[in-house]
């Protein structure tokens, strides 16, 4: 009879202790979980981030460049700008 006993109590405390590591298993599982939901989540920003750069960055040069014209313009007249492109179209014609 008291061998029984202790079997009961050993495997009562074996269940228990079973039943502690589970639930810190489970725990340590689901923050890790949320950890890398928040990971994954910040690299899709990045890459999002990074792919609307890549369409508006040549958009922004095109101001730019328009701007340039603009004050070209502005400051040495529309002649000045007319001599210049004659000036492109021929370098870019010799080259052909």
């Amino acid at each position: 009879m008291l061998q029984a006993d202790k079997m009961d109590k050993i495997d009562m405390a074996m269940g228990n202790i079973s039943d502690f590591y589970d639930d810190k298993l489970e725990t340590i599982l689901n923050g890790l979980t949320s950890l890398l939901e928040v990971l994954l989540m910040v690299f899709l920003g990045v890459v999002i981030v990074g792919i609307v750069l890549c369409m508006f960055l040549p958009i922004f040069k095109m101001v730019k460049l328009f701007l340039r014209i603009k004050k070209q313009i502005i400051h040495t007249g529309f002649n000045t700008l007319q001599t210049n492109k004659c000036i492109l179209k021929s370098r870019l014609d010799d080259r052909s």
